[in-house]
This record gives structure tokens, C-alpha cells and sequence, in this order.
């Protein structure tokens, strides 16, 4: 499974995205069979660097890299978290097949289940509260 929108409460999303991006920035890429390797390659370069526009397009839209980015090695992309993310954006409605995520401010419920319900894709999801019965 791999979270490409991560919806967070708007109080804890700067520090949320903060700290995703240091543990991103530490994830060892490449070689997958070097047990030290977190982040693989993808399938091939051509589709690291379909990656890198889907990004490059976003950065220049507005979006703001936390961690990663850049140009791929080969078939290797960084892991790459994004913020100030808009619905218009085609890294926000596209499935990204790659390691990027991009991060999703909520102040209410209702708002959190529209941002997550505002795609064609719905591979997987979850829910991570304190306060799950909270309508």
C-alpha cells in the first residue's frame, strides 16, 4: 500500500508534514536487494522521470517540496512529500505510481471526507484518530 494523499487535521499538519519529510529524507534508495534499502526503483526510468514531471508540474502550480524531488538516478526517485497541494492539480487526482506524497489539510470532518472522496481512484484507505467516533 502506499498513500499517495494524506488527509491530516489542518492544527498538526505543518508538524505532521515536517516530520514525515525528515523520515523520508532518511529512507535509503536503490538497489532492492541490499537489505539497507528502503525505496527501490521503479519499473523503469522512463517512469521515474513521469514522476519527476508529475512534481516539477505541481511545484510550478504552487506546491511546496518538504523532502525529495529533483531528478531521478535511472530508475530511482526519492521519496518526495509535498504540501500546499490543490484539488486542481494533476498530481492531486492522478495516481502517481511512484514515491511521492502529498499532503492534505482538513478542519473538519466533513471537509477531511470530501478531499478523500474527491478522486477516481480508491485503491486503499485509513483512518488514524484519537477520536474515531467523533462524527
Amino acid at each position: 500500500m502506499s498513500g499517495d494523499r494524506i488527509i491530516v487535521s489542518s492544527d498538526i499538519a505543518d508538524e505532521f508534514a515536517e516530520r514525515l519529510a525528515q523520515r523520508a529524507e532518511g529512507l535509503r534508495t536503490g538497489d532492492p536487494s541490499d537489505p539497507q534499502t528502503v525505496v527501490g526503483p521503479l519499473i523503469s526510468a522512463s517512469a521515474a522521470r513521469r514522476v519527476a514531471g508529475m512534481v516539477d508540474e505541481a511545484v510550478k502550480a504552487g506546491a511546496k517540496v518538504r523532502s525529495g524531488g529533483g531528478e531521478p538516478d535511472g530508475a530511482v526517485y526519492r521519496p518526495t512529500v509535498l504540501t500546499s497541494v490543490s484539488p486542481s492539480m494533476r498530481i492531486s487526482n492522478d495516481e502517481i505510481f511512484g514515491p511521492v506524497c502529498t499532503i492534505h489539510p482538513f478542519d473538519t470532518a466533513a471537509e477531511a471526507v470530501a478531499i478523500a472522496n474527491d478522486t477516481s481512484y480508491g485503491l486503499s484507505a485509513a483512518v488514524i484518530s484519537e477520536d474515531i467516533p467523533k462524527p
